[in-house]
Parts: structure tokens; C-alpha cells; sequence
């Protein structure tokens, strides 16, 4: 009887295929080999920089390797986005992905899809921000509030002034996302950076800023800065007396900066796995939970696959608003 073309074919792609799982499996089984990097899109010394530090360093006391950060900085995070995509997907690159960089991609007309592009390994915290103004600026002196500030914006012809971080920051996203759901005009003045931002802010050069918990609490505690909303679910236990934007009357806007890890695409899901339940456990420990804190971000894991989802959502969602609003690169 002849031998059936169609059943060596099949036979061969069964074979090539058993072949494949059994090299991914013997690889899962003896990573790490050597010294795993973990890319940073960011310079020394800022958060996200910070957080993959005390990471990795738990990270390579459990897995007996050292983990060797590597900052690749620039583009808000996509040149270390390129490296990592150009490392072989076994497990010894590793990247601390923040949604400023999955947002940056909507600026150049390329959806970022978590699926082709990387691998979601595990989200590992958030970052809670405050909307604040300058009470010693005379046109906020009386801004107590959201529906106040509001109020104020749609008396004002021309819309009154904000600053952020940069065009396409989360705080100028927010903003914006603010005016759409309100239909109020707001004017974006963009800074360099958060620091100089804050710094026009305390001076009164400017009088409203969607800032990071963490640098606007000391000023808000000595009363040179008004808290007046959180973009986060729930209050947040440093500004309890704060309310959300949801509890004001603006709903539809909840706004948390994040940060996980990723992996090459590809990579073997048992090192996937492996990695999350090891990011899982290292999120548990207190003294873990404390260093994450005085960064100023709260630990918040989540496993491989619903990482993927948040990153697809919250992707989907900054892209609408960056569309929706007109918000071009600088």
C-alpha cells in the first residue's frame, strides 16, 4: 500500500511540533542560566527605575541569578520597548512596562498589541495621582472642589490654564479625558517634566495640576497646594478626606498609572508562569510592600493573563482619548 502524502505531513508537523514543546520544556527547566536583564524605558532614580531595582533584587536572590538593570531611556520607554523585542524569548530579558509607553504608541498611528509585541508577565503596581490647584493663585482661592473647578472652566471664555509633565503624560491625558466627559475647554501647558511642572505650580506661574500622590503630599499637607479630586477608584488611604472624581458628579474617568513586567513574545510559558508566581509571592512580603510604598506606588498583582487584558483595555481606552481629543506629538 502507498504511502499517503497527507499522513507523512501531518506525522512530520506532529513530530516537529512535540520537538518544539519538549526544547521549551527542557529550557523552562534549566532557566535561568545566567544573569537576567531587566530593561527600564526610564533613567536612574525615578520610580519606575526604583521599583524594578527592589524587584530585581528579590527576584535574583529567589532564583539564584543576578538580575542586572539595564536603563535604556528615551521615547517615554520604546527604546528599551525595541530591546526587548530584539532579545531571544528565553526568559534572561525581562522588561518594566508603565503605561506611558503603551501610550506612546498611539502618537505614530501603531496600536500597541500586547500579543504580538510582548509577553505579559505580571502587573506589579499602581500609582496614585491627585488633581490639585494653588490656592494662593487668586483665581482658585475659592476652588474647593471638582464641580467648583468645573464651574470656573465653563465661566472662562478661553479656558483656564493646567499644567503637566509632557503632551501625551497621563496627567495631560487626564485632563483632557476631564474635558470630554464635562465638555469644558481646558488650555495644556506642557513642561519637561514633572519637576519643573510643580515647581511653576507652587510658584503660582500656574494654578491647576493632575500631579503624582507622592510629590504633591508633603505640599498639600502644608496647605501651599488644594487637593481637590483622585482618579482612582476608591479614596486613597494618605488623602482619605479626598473624594473621587465619580463621587463629584464625573464618572467614566478613573486614571491610575501602572507598571509590570513583560517578556519577549514567545517566551515559554512555564518561565512565564514561574516569573508571576515569583512576583506574586515577592508582592507579599512586607518588607517588600514597605520599599514599594516609599517609592510612592502601591503593590497591585496581577497574573500573566489578566495583565494582558488590563493592558489591552487601558491601551484601548488612552488611544480613544488621545483620537478623540486631537492630542498630537510635540
Amino acid at each position: 500500500m502507498a504511502n499517503n502524502p497527507s499522513r507523512r505531513t501531518v506525522a512530520a508537523a506532529l513530530l516537529a511540533g512535540l520537538c518544539g514543546l519538549l526544547s521549551a520544556t527542557a529550557a523552562a527547566q534549566n532557566w535561568p542560566a545566567r544573569p537576567i536583564t531587566l530593561l527600564v524605558g526610564f533613567p536612574a532614580g525615578g520610580t519606575t527605575d526604583v521599583v524594578a531595582r527592589v524587584i530585581g533584587n528579590e527576584l535574583a536572590r529567589r532564583l539564584g541569578q543576578p538580575v542586572v538593570i539595564e536603563n535604556r531611556a528615551g521615547a517615554v520607554g520604546t527604546i528599551a520597548v525595541s530591546a526587548l523585542q530584539a532579545a531571544a524569548p528565553d526568559g534572561h530579558t525581562l522588561m518594566m512596562l508603565v503605561v506611558p509607553t503603551v501610550n506612546f504608541f498611539h502618537f505614530y498611528g501603531k496600536k500597541f498589541d500586547y500579543q504580538k509585541d510582548v509577553e505579559p508577565v505580571a502587573e506589579i503596581y499602581d500609582q496614585y495621582n491627585v488633581l490639585v490647584v494653588n490656592p494662593a493663585v487668586a483665581e482658585f482661592a475659592d476652588v474647593h472642589t471638582l464641580p467648583q473647578l468645573i464651574a470656573k472652566a465653563k465661566a472662562n471664555s478661553t479656558g483656564i490654564n493646567y499644567a503637566s509633565s509632557g503632551v501625551g503624560s497621563l496627567g495631560h491625558l487626564t485632563m483632557e479625558r476631564i474635558a470630554g466627559a464635562t465638555g469644558i475647554r481646558w488650555q495644556h501647558v506642557s513642561y519637561k517634566g514633572a519637576a519643573p511642572a510643580m515647581t511653576d505650580l507652587l510658584g503660582g506661574q500656574i494654578g491647576v495640576m493632575y500631579a503624582d500622590s507622592q510629590t504633591a503630599l508633603p505640599h498639600i499637607r502644608s496647605g501651599k497646594l488644594r487637593a481637590i479630586a483622585v482618579s482612582s477608584e476608591g479614596r486613597q488611604a494618605d488623602l482619605p478626606q479626598v473624594p473621587t472624581m465619580a463621587e463629584q458628579g464625573v464618572s467614566g474617568v478613573v486614571a491610575v498609572p501602572w507598571g509590570g513586567l513583560v517578556a519577549p513574545a514567545r517566551t515559554p510559558p512555564a518561565i512565564v508562569d514561574r516569573v508571576s508566581s515569583e512576583i506574586r509571592a515577592i508582592l507579599e512580603t512586607p518588607e517588600v510592600r514597605d520599599k514599594l510604598r516609599q517609592a510612592g506606588v502601591v503593590p497591585a498583582y496581577k497574573p500573566a493573563a489578566d495583565f494582558g487584558r488590563f493592558m489591552a483595555a487601558e491601551s484601548a481606552a488612552w488611544g480613544k482619548v488621545i483620537a478623540e481629543r486631537g492630542i498630537k506629538p510635540e
